[in-house]
Order: C-alpha cells, then structure tokens, then sequence
C-alpha cells in the first residue's frame, strides 16, 4: 500500500473508532435499561409476573439483552478486521 493510501486508511480509522465509541455507548445504554427494566421486573409481586404486562417485560428485557450482544459482536468484528487492514 502507497502512502497516500496509508493516510485514507488512517483518516478512515479515526472514523471507525470514533463510529466504535458511539456503539460502545449505545451498548451501555441498553444494558442499562435492560437491567433497570429486569430489576422492574424482579420487584413485581408474582401474580403479576405471569400477566400480560410482566410478559412483555420479559420480552423486552430478552430483546434489549440480543441487541446488546449484536452491538457487541458488531464491535468486535469491526476491530478485528481494522486490526488487520491497519496491519498491512
């Protein structure tokens, strides 16, 4: 790779990285609603865990929970293969 092709790939990691930061945050965010609701959720009487809204909960808890494993396989696949472009 040319040097001017070094410095785009350069500029392009800086891009990445700073893309990185904002879904690591967004991760956080949905963790933390993920166990603020869950917490919701254990502190409900049992009657109304089983009910129409305690179900939902659960489904939204389970939802937030995929979402925040998908940011973070996303996250490290991005850099994985910016590891490598970067090592060329």
């Amino acid at each position: 790779m040319n040097a001017d092709r070094r410095k785009t790939i350069a500029k392009v990691q800086e891009r990445i990285l700073a893309a990185l930061e904002i879904l690591n945050s967004c991760q956080q965010d949905v963790e933390d609603v993920q166990n603020e609701e869950q917490e919701a959720f254990d502190n409900m009487p049992e009657n109304l865990q089983g009910s129409e809204k305690g179900q939902a909960m659960e489904e939204a808890i389970s939802l937030m929970e995929d979402l925040a494993s998908t940011l973070n396989d996303a996250c490290d696949s991005i850099n994985d293969s910016l590891d490598q472009v970067v090592e060329l």
